[in-house]
């Protein structure tokens, strides 16, 4: 009875956690969104945010990550596989950072994002 404790004990604290087993983690790859359209303010006394400021997007090991440095309100999120025409939208708000797995994509994908403050991006992965 004593062995059997014994020997589950060390196997179970001889294990390695999944950390040490995963590896190195994919280089993480940035993606830049571009404006599609004129941008229109939200808020009337509110600046227009650069172009090239307002979204950080990038894939780290399988999951797209986008964050919003200004809030725009909802926003619908088209991802658009390039080879077969599938389209997959969702919408999120843009006060919080959106993280969605979308594996190591073979083949183009082309993300839009349309923004309640009328504003549309796009980008190319």
């Amino acid at each position: 009875m004593y062995k059997t404790i014994i020997t589950t004990f060390l196997l179970v604290n001889l294990i390695p956690p999944n950390y040490i087993c995963a590896g190195e983690s994919q280089s993480k790859v940035n993606i830049k969104f571009k404006s599609q359209n004129p941008r229109h303010n939200r808020v009337p006394f509110q600046n227009p945010v650069d172009e090239d400021s307002n979204i950080d997007a990038y894939v780290d090991n399988g999951n797209l990550t986008i964050i919003f440095e200004e809030s725009e309100g909802m926003a619908t999120l088209k991802i658009e596989d390039l080879t077969d025409g599938s389209i997959s939208t969702m919408q999120f708000h843009t006060s919080a950072p959106l993280v969605i797995p979308i594996g190591d994509p073979s083949a183009p994908l082309v993300f839009t994002i349309t923004t309640d403050a009328s504003n549309e991006y796009q980008a190319w992965l």
